[in-house]
């Protein structure tokens, strides 16, 4: 049998913690009792665990925080509908003299291929181009007096070509016909671009101040918050460019169900041992299981098991912290060896 705080069922020692945790604190809460993390390793194992959650109160378990969750998905929403407004304001309006109520005009300067300082000095009045506040990240672009939420602060200019293999860090990709990428805007050059290839990329959400607006094949750097006086200007520049730096940026309320579907946290295997479930003692319940593949190994940190109309499901668990310092909180179950459980105090 098993130690006091600790429940046996069928073969297994397990500990289910109702107060929300990150992963980390996770896994080091049942490491520091001589556990793990609930593998998920057996479909046995899943049906009993399953089992005595369905048997338990759930609304006992403290789930993560989910208003301030969704309400800063709205905001998301909120952004990108208001950049679809701008876009379609400027599209009726383009034939039209450009005034400041649509969006900052660069200081206006002839295309040159040899002057490396162009960049720097399409610059416009209230911004500046000084040394970035992120290590390693060189010069960035910086608002020195207040900037409102959704103003427009200008076009990004760049080298437009349709050479993939001359692919840079400072390109946007224009998508055509059927979401097939129709061609470049590329900054690389100082010469041929303009002051917002400073603009560097956001490490998480409170850094984020600014959101691309891709509209009539061009691209606008709009706000996506209040700026205050020297405050470093910083966006998203995509998933691909996000890897490259380590970043992530996923944010629960696309992947989650975050008004009604109860989530508990477990681990996982290796990627081998995760196949043979899905080939052997899973085979009845692939529905059960997200595929797995290459893509979502590099984002995905382990295994949540989900509860929604008296059905459950296994899903994984990505990398929020873009969102989250935290990361995702969430209620979890620690398992046991059980000669271990059985002698030491838990």
């Amino acid at each position: 049998m098993c130690n006091e705080n600790v429940i046996q069922l069928g073969k297994w020692c397990l500990s289910f913690h109702k107060e929300p945790r990150d992963r980390e604190t996770s896994k080091k809460l049942c490491e520091r009792n001589g556990g793990d993390l609930l593998w998920f390793d057996s479909k046995e194992k899943l049906h009993v665990v399953r089992k005595h959650l369905e048997a338990e109160d759930r609304t006992d378990f403290k789930l993560l925080n989910r208003e301030s969750l969704l309400n800063s998905h709205q905001k998301i929403k909120d952004i990108h509908h208001y950049g679809e407004r701008f876009c379609r304001i400027y599209k009726n309006n383009k034939t039209m003299k450009p005034s400041r109520k649509m969006f900052m005009k660069n200081r206006q300067l002839p295309i040159v291929f040899d002057d490396e300082n162009r960049a720097n000095l399409t610059t416009p009045t209230g911004f500046s181009i000084e040394p970035s506040s992120i290590p390693g990240a060189g010069l960035g672009a910086w608002a020195k007096v207040p900037v409102r939420m959704f103003s427009v602060i200008g076009e990004y200019e760049g080298d437009e070509h349709t050479d993939n293999e001359a692919s840079t860090n400072y390109q946007w990709n224009i998508l055509g016909h059927g979401s097939v990428i129709d061609h470049y805007i590329d900054a690389v050059s100082p010469a041929k671009s303009n002051w917002l290839r400073y603009v560097n990329c956001a490490r998480n959400a409170q850094e984020e101040n600014v959101k691309p607006v891709i509209c009539d094949d061009l691209v606008f750097y709009m706000t996506s918050k209040t700026v205050e006086p020297d405050t470093e200007l910083l966006t998203w520049y995509g998933t691909e460019f996000g890897r490259s730096l380590g970043i992530s940026r996923i944010h629960p309320g696309d992947e989650l169900d975050l008004k009604s579907t109860f989530y508990i946290r477990l681990s996982h295997k290796t990627a081998d041992v995760i196949y043979k479930i899905v080939d052997t003692s899973l085979t009845n319940h692939t529905n059960d299981l997200l595929a797995y593949n290459e893509e979502q190994n590099n984002t995905y940190l382990g295994m949540l098991d989900s509860f929604h109309r008296g059905k459950w499901k296994l899903i994984y668990e990505k990398d929020y912290s873009f969102y989250m310092n935290e990361g995702l909180l969430l209620p979890f179950i620690c398992e046991y060896n059980k000669s271990k459980c059985v002698d030491d105090q838990i």
